[in-house]
Formats: structure tokens, C-alpha cells, sequence
């Protein structure tokens, strides 16, 4: 579970993770910006980017993160970089270009809600008891 807490100590908001989580990593971008996202490595081999509650992003892998360190790396400013269980070592690199405003996954209630149910019909049995009650 990811906790937010504000400074003063009171609890902003939990984010319930489907897998362990192994390490968490601040991701300041432009450095004028106070704004920075949070990337969370899970024990199923996901990292998720979050900014705020929202998440932003999510990078599949084959094996499970052990640690993660964004910054600068050779002459790279936003460089990712990910180790993994069996002892290896992943790069990825953020294009200069790249837009971290928009989210990847919409907000509000799932698609799923959409869906009408099933509902039976009333039967003869269900209207003769609600006539005696």
C-alpha cells in the first residue's frame, strides 16, 4: 500500500498495490518544476509512475525490480535506471519531448460500470408474495 501523508502528519490518501512493492523512486523531470512523480516498483515486475493519486504510466517487465534511480546518466538529464532479481540491468530514457501531463489510465468509475445487468423478470411466485405482504 502507497500512503500519502501531508506535512503536518495527517493522512492525504492509500493507493493499494496488486503486488509487494520493492522500492520507491522520486522522478523530477524539469528541475524549475516542484512537481515530481513517484515510481513504484512492484514484486510482479511492474513499475507504476503515479502523480498524486493519478497513475500516469505503467512499464511492464519480465522479472521483478529490485531498485530504481532516475537522474542523470552519461549525458542523459531523465534517465531510468532498473535492476532486476536475476542481476540485471535495464536503461530506459525519457525523450526530451515527451508530455508527462496527461494520464495514461482515465479517472473516474471503470468502463465496466457501463454494463447493464441482468436482471430477471419478475416472476408469478415473486408478485403473489408481494400482494400478501
Amino acid at each position: 500500500v502507497l500512503h500519502s501523508f501531508h506535512i503536518k502528519g495527517k493522512k492525504n490518501y492509500s493507493i493499494h498495490q496488486p503486488a509487494p512493492i520493492h522500492a520507491i523512486e522520486n522522478m523530477v523531470t524539469d528541475k524549475l518544476s516542484s512537481e515530481a512523480l513517484q515510481l513504484v516498483a512492484l514484486g510482479n515486475g511492474e513499475v507504476r509512475m503515479y502523480k498524486g493519486k493519478a497513475l500516469m504510466s505503467v512499464i511492464a517487465n519480465d522479472d521483478a525490480v529490485t531498485s530504481v534511480r532516475f537522474g542523470k546518466y552519461a549525458r542523459e538529464d531523465n534517465a531510468l535506471l532498473l535492476t532486476f532479481r536475476t542481476g540485471g540491468l535495464a536503461i530506459k530514457l525519457l525523450s526530451r519531448n515527451s508530455n508527462l501531463t496527461k494520464s495514461a489510465v482515465s479517472a473516474g468509475p471503470p468502463p465496466e460500470q457501463d454494463v447493464p445487468l441482468n436482471v430477471p423478470k419478475k416472476t408469478k411466485l415473486y408478485v403473489e408474495q408481494t400482494q400478501r405482504e
